[in-house]
């Protein structure tokens, strides 16, 4: 599991195979939910579990024969081309190191991504509930997004940065939970995304509304961590960035910075 754990996190895709299952479907299914259950503790819930017989079993139980036919062959693989085609698609992307264009695409996707599931998830227009959902996408986003700059950010590594650069909190109170926006969130995020339509990014305004909180809350963490990260690589040697405790305290100091600089500006525009 440490094995699986330390590749997923810098972006292999992973499909758990089981294979010989001949065995009665209630202790298999018993064993991939033990599987699920851990992967999901340690934040791997997107990996999948295949049952696979490949071949047909057959046993001798006194006179009579027990046959088993084979099934899941298919299964594996169309879960395999599934994966395959967004693996080497963002494995380009973050190998090329001199096009920055190659991986802001890469992020938008990312990030819209995350938009959409926020735009039309349940929980995700739920005061409060939202808070622990947005906080979830923006976790796994910040994940994807730092692969596509090989930066490799454990689960431990990701919770340094969004709890240091107070990420957490803006989320649950001003962006998500305050009934009425008294420090001009909206307009922040606005300018924002404004800022990143000028720098050549899409930015799909018409894909989230004012009302549409946590997609716009993703949206502005999710542009704000591509500026942090992009300056990260900029000013960083590769000895540096192969560090991640210097990577990590780095990231928290640009995303502090990057915010107040919006604050100020906001401010600025206030008067």
């Amino acid at each position: 599991m440490e094995f699986i754990q330390d590749l997923h996190a810098i972006g292999v895709p992973f499909i758990i195979v089981l294979t010989q299952c001949y065995a009665a479907k209630s202790k298999i299914n018993e064993f991939v939910d033990i599987i699920n259950k851990t992967n999901r503790e340690k934040g791997m819930s997107d990996i999948s579990v295949v049952k696979v017989l490949a071949q047909d079993f057959s046993v001798e139980i006194g006179d009579s024969v027990l046959k088993v036919p084979s099934y899941g062959l298919n299964d594996l693989v169309n879960k395999t081309l599934k994966e395959l085609p967004a693996f080497i698609k963002s494995g380009f992307a973050a190998a090329q190191k001199i096009s920055k264009s190659e991986k802001r695409t890469a992020c938008e996707e990312i990030i819209y991504e995350y938009i959409c599931a926020a735009k039309y998830g349940f929980w995700d227009k739920v005061p409060l509930i939202n808070v622990f959902t947005t906080d979830k996408k923006i976790f796994n986003m910040f994940k994807k997004i730092g692969q596509l700059y090989n930066t490799v950010l454990k689960e431990e590594d990701i919770k340094k940065i969004t709890q240091g650069a107070h990420i957490d909190f803006k989320n649950a109170f001003w962006g998500l939970v305050a009934p009425v926006d008294l420090v001009g969130y909206n307009r922040k995020i606005a300018d924002l995304l404004q800022s990143k339509k000028e720098d050549g990014f899409n930015v799909y305004y018409e894909h989230f509304t004012n009302n549409e909180r946590a997609a716009r809350m993703i949206a502005f963490y999710g542009y704000t961590f591509i500026d942090s990260i992009e300056e990260l690589w900029e000013k960083s040697t590769e000895e540096e960035l192969k560090k991640v405790d210097i990577v990590v305290e780095k990231l928290i100091e640009i995303i502090n910075r990057n915010l107040s600089k919006r604050e100020n500006e906001y401010r600025q525009s206030r008067r």
